[in-house]
């Protein structure tokens, strides 16, 4: 009762039970799978490329994007939505649209440096601004650097697609 709340207490460990009981469940189910499962992946198809691109592109472009969203919590100035929303959209967006990109799209040793450059470059990006955005440092004029620099690096990231290779896929 460190916070005086019966009640958060209750929920703060119901909440790392059922982590614990997702974690223990995961590592279950991974030790049933067979190898083959394990390296079953994505078809890497011309349809699978672009859609993986598409993902990152409607996040930059998409009025309902993260990339707007985020614009529209830094134009309000609600640093703690901000420090909430940068803290989350690494996982979603760029591990889960980005790096999906890079591994199905982007094969040459440059280019996958590139990308893995870029694709850091908008994890630091996304690390200013929360830093930004936390109490005692709240620096609007720090976030938005933080912001522009991301889309553009976002923008470079969305360029590289015509470095892609097709001509494998018309065999």
């Amino acid at each position: 009762m460190a916070n005086g709340s019966h009640g958060e207490l209750s929920r703060r460990g119901a909440l790392r039970k059922a982590a614990n009981v997702f974690i223990v469940s995961s590592g279950v189910a991974l030790s049933i799978s067979s190898p083959a499962d394990a390296k079953e992946k994505i078809p890497v198809t011309r349809e699978a490329i672009s859609q993986a691109f598409q993902a990152v592109r409607y996040q930059l472009e998409s009025p309902e994007g993260g990339v707007k969203t985020l614009e529209d919590l830094i134009a309000k100035g609600d640093f703690d939505e901000i420090m909430e929303f940068t803290k989350n959209y690494d996982l979603e967006f760029r591990k889960a649209k980005m790096v999906k990109a890079r591994k199905l799209a982007l094969t040459s040793k440059d280019t996958k440096d590139r990308a893995i450059s870029i694709c850091n470059a908008v994890t630091f990006d996304l690390i200013g601004m929360n830093k930004g955005s936390r109490v005692g440092q709240q620096d609007i004029n720090e976030v938005k650097k933080y912001f522009e620099e991301m889309k553009v690096d976002v923008a470079r990231f969305l360029e590289m697609e015509k470095d892609v290779d097709f001509a494998a896929f018309d065999l």
